[in-house]
C-alpha cells in the first residue's frame, strides 16, 4: 500500500474542511438538502477547478476552447474582442441517459443538454461563447438548429447565456425585476400577475433568486459565481444587486428584511394569490 506523506494528508484534510464549510453554508443559509448541497459542491469544484487544468490534465469529454471575456461590451466587433482559453464539458456520462429510450429525439435532448451545460460553464469562467462557436466548433451542427433549441428552452423559462443573446434575455429580465419590486411594495401575487402576466410560481422564483443574490453578495461572492450557482444571467444578478441597494434604506429596510427572512425557506404561493403561504 502506498503511504501518504504528511503534506498530502494535511492537504486532503484542508480540502475536506473547506468542503464541509461550504456544505454548512448551503444547508443553513440557503436551506438546501444534504443531497442538493453535495450536488452544488461537486458542480462548483468541477467547474472552478477547470481554470487550473491544462490540456494534459483534462477529464474525458472535456476540451479547451477560446471564449470572449465577459467584460467585452455588446456590439464590439469580435475581431477586436479579447479571447481567453476555457475548459468545457462536451460529453458527460449523464448525456447517455438522455439518449436512452428517447428514440429519434435522443440526439436533440443531448444537444440541448450540451448547449445548456457549456454555456453556463463559460459564464462560470467569466466568458461568453457565441452561437457560432457552439454550432460550428463544438457541437458540429447548424446555427439554425441551435436557434430552434434556444427558442424551445426559452419557452420553458431556461436562460442560455450566449454572447449575442443577452439583449433578448434582458427584455425578460426587466419583468423579473419589476415583479420583485412590486412584491417589495407589498403587492400580492395576483396583483403582480395582472401587471406582468407571469404565473405566481414564476414570480415566487424571481423573488427567491433575488433573495439568494442578496445573501450571496453579502457573502462576497462574485457576479459570475452567483450567476453560475443560481443559473441566471450576470446581467440579472447585477439588476437584483442594484434593486437590493435601492431598497436597503430606512424607508424599506424592514420590508426587505421580512422578504429575505421569508424566502430563505421554500415557500409556495396559494391559488388565491396570497403571499408567503408555506408548503
Amino acid at each position: 500500500m502506498i503511504r501518504q506523506t504528511e503534506t498530502e494528508r494535511v492537504n486532503r484534510l484542508t480540502v475536506k474542511t473547506k468542503d464541509q464549510a461550504l456544505l454548512t453554508v448551503l444547508q443553513h443559509e440557503f436551506n438546501y438538502s444534504p443531497f442538493e448541497s453535495r450536488a452544488v459542491l461537486e458542480t462548483v469544484k468541477d467547474t472552478y477547478m477547470a481554470q487550473l487544468r491544462t490540456p494534459d490534465t483534462l477529464k474525458p469529454g472535456q476540451m479547451v476552447v477560446l471564449a470572449i471575456r465577459a467584460d467585452e461590451p455588446p456590439g464590439k466587433p469580435l475581431k477586436e474582442c479579447q479571447f481567453v482559453p476555457i475548459v468545457i464539458t462536451v460529453h458527460d456520462p449523464k448525456d447517455h441517459r438522455l439518449r436512452q429510450g428517447a428514440g429519434r429525439q435522443g440526439v436533440m435532448h443531448v444537444r440541448r443538454a450540451q448547449l445548456t451545460r457549456i454555456a453556463w460553464e463559460a459564464v462560470a469562467q467569466e466568458t461568453f461563447l457565441t452561437i457560432e462557436d457552439v454550432a460550428y466548433r463544438i457541437l458540429n451542427c447548424g446555427v439554425r438548429t441551435l436557434e430552434e433549441d434556444l427558442a424551445y428552452l426559452r419557452t420553458h423559462d431556461k436562460v442560455i447565456p450566449l454572447r449575442g443573446q443577452q439583449l433578448d434575455i434582458g427584455r425578460g429580465e426587466t419583468h423579473k425585476v419589476l415583479a420583485v419590486r412590486l412584491f417589495l411594495e407589498r403587492r400580492t401575487y395576483t396583483q403582480i400577475h395582472r401587471r406582468i402576466d407571469h404565473s405566481p410560481r414564476a414570480i415566487q422564483r424571481y423573488i427567491t433568486d433575488f433573495v439568494a443574490v442578496a445573501s450571496m453578495t453579502a457573502a462576497e461572492q462574485t457576479v459570475f459565481e452567483i450567476s453560475f450557482l443560481r443559473q441566471i444571467s450576470p446581467g440579472l444578478v447585477r439588476e437584483y444587486q442594484a434593486l437590493y441597494t435601492e431598497y436597503n434604506t430606512d424607508a424599506h429596510r424592514e420590508r426587505l428584511a421580512e422578504v429575505i427572512a421569508q424566502f430563505r425557506a421554500p415557500v409556495q404561493p396559494t391559488a388565491t394569490g396570497k403571499k408567503g403561504a408555506r408548503r
